[in-house]
């Protein structure tokens, strides 16, 4: 069964292809979309990044003309590549769009895809066979294909080759050099449970980082987060450590989190206890500010395109294997002490 959204793109091809948008006209803006169909915004923005990517809407030059309707019979003739990915989250989403926008410059074709993982597999062996000439992916793993494939945002400190990330390990130092500069005497670290064997580069750098800073019991500060424990951890964090004034999470996901249930709780988050996170995901940044780390997940996605269609045109020798994006701490004056 489709998907309200590809019921909706397939309407919205038909009707690029009946005329009803002429070419050379403008197509609806993102807004006018999701007020046509009842959608959110951020799916009428994917739903015309596919349409630019398949050749049939061009960008007009101007942001306030938007997006201007081309000649639905270009994608016939366009390099395809393929994304593999969810584009649920809005980190994701902005990978996504900047792949996507790197790929419209280059006038090549790519095309997303959210398989199961147990359809991964045969995928991979339609997208080899239909003429797909590279892929980037994320958040699936190594991937067993013929083609060429660039890694977007591995969460491994060890990744596969050639990958394209932010420089999360530095982040993750950045993150608590801070606290220590900012005069935090006690921290602790809340972490997703699915690293508890195999850390991520952020939380490596997190660590290195508190150790150096003189938090030489780090690991005994670590909180593992899963999805029914947080009430549980919140407790126990302030249990052991009554006198805490900061915690360092490895996801914007996992404060807005720790601030819900420290409100069920009685237990302070941002207004006495300090709680800093990663990734800038804006949704949760307009209902609380907190410090965070900025990835750049745009650029992200854009180099990651723009490395792939190397690949394809032969420099099988890249002079990084690993390419990091740098990052930045955001709302730094609020990493101080309350």
């Amino acid at each position: 069964m489709l998907s309200k959204s590809d019921m909706i793109l397939q309407q919205l091809q038909q009707e690029l292809r009946a005329g009803k948008f002429p070419i050379g006209s403008r197509f609806p803006s993102t807004s006018e979309l999701a007020l046509r169909f009842n959608i959110n915004r951020t799916t009428a923005h994917k739903l015309s990044l596919i349409l630019l990517n398949q050749g049939i809407l061009r960008h007009s030059g101007s942001s306030r003309a938007g997006l201007i309707v081309s000649a639905a019979t270009t994608a016939e003739t366009m390099p395809k590549i393929a994304l593999i990915g969810s584009i649920i989250h809005p980190f994701f989403t902005k990978i996504a769009a900047g792949f996507f926008d790197a790929a419209a410059k280059n006038n090549v074709l790519a095309m997303p895809f959210n398989p199961e993982f147990k359809q991964l597999d045969s995928l991979l062996r339609k997208l080899e066979t239909n003429g797909f000439q590279g892929i980037a992916t994320y958040s699936f793993g190594k991937l067993n294909t013929t083609l060429p494939v660039v890694y977007l945002e591995p969460e491994e400190s060890d990744p596969p080759a050639p990958s394209v990330a932010s420089d999360s390990r530095s982040g993750g130092k950045l993150l608590i050099e801070s606290l220590k500069n900012a005069g935090h005497k006690e921290i602790v670290f809340c972490f997703n449970g699915i690293f508890s064997q195999h850390r991520s580069a952020r939380i490596e750098g997190m660590l290195e980082a508190a150790h150096h800073a003189g938090w030489h019991d780090a690991e005994k500060r670590i909180f593992w987060y899963h999805s029914d424990s947080i009430l549980r951890l919140l407790r126990e964090m302030t249990t052991r450590f009554p006198k805490l004034t900061a915690i360092a999470a490895d996801s914007d996901d996992r404060v807005i989190q720790l601030i819900q249930t420290g409100k069920l709780l009685g237990v302070p988050i941002l207004e006495k206890i300090v709680a800093c996170g990663f990734g800038n995901v804006e949704p949760i940044q307009r209902l609380f500010q907190f410090p965070t780390i900025e990835q750049h997940p745009f650029d992200v996605g854009v180099c990651g395109c723009e490395t792939l269609l190397k690949i394809i045109e032969g420099e099988n020798q890249l002079p990084n294997p690993h390419i990091r994006i740098d990052v930045e701490l955001l709302n730094s004056g609020l990493i101080f002490p309350h």
